[in-house]
């Protein structure tokens, strides 16, 4: 029970990191995009709420 507690937990932390990951990269290229380019990911602030 304890290994499968400890799966669970690991999997949880690892989908953690990459959402968490993802939402700032997200947010970095949109924030580049429009300073750059004048033009943003319009669904990308729906994402990172």
């Amino acid at each position: 029970m304890k290994k499968i507690l400890n799966l669970l937990v690991g999997t949880s932390a690892a989908l953690t990191a990459f959402g968490i990951a993802a939402g700032v990269l997200l947010a970095f290229v949109n924030v580049v995009a429009r300073y750059l380019f004048e033009s943003s990911l319009t669904w990308a602030g729906e994402l990172t709420i």
